[in-house]
């Protein structure tokens, strides 16, 4: 299991199987296998941005702080690892 918080505290976590975001307003859990693809933008105040890409949406976790780009870079990479073992 791999988790990364943003500033704000929401929370995505993946293990392996099932990608889940929790916020305060709204929760979302994403099967590996509806996942067409996960990247990560940095904005130009060097903020890190999720983004986990469906056939329908585009689910997102902003506001990641940029010493937290190893853990970021870990969990995009175990996400497609996943994404490839599946296709």
């Amino acid at each position: 299991m791999i988790e990364i918080t943003n500033s704000e505290g929401y929370i995505l976590a993946f293990d392996g199987r099932i990608i889940e975001i929790f916020t305060r307003s709204d929760n979302m859990r994403i099967h590996i296998n509806h996942v067409e693809a996960a990247e990560v933008d940095e904005n130009k105040k060097g903020l890190l941005w999720i983004k986990i890409k469906t056939r329908h949406k585009v689910a997102n976790l902003p506001d990641i702080h940029g010493e937290k780009r190893t853990a970021v870079n870990e969990l995009i990479s175990r996400i497609n690892e996943a994404r490839s073992d599946k296709a």
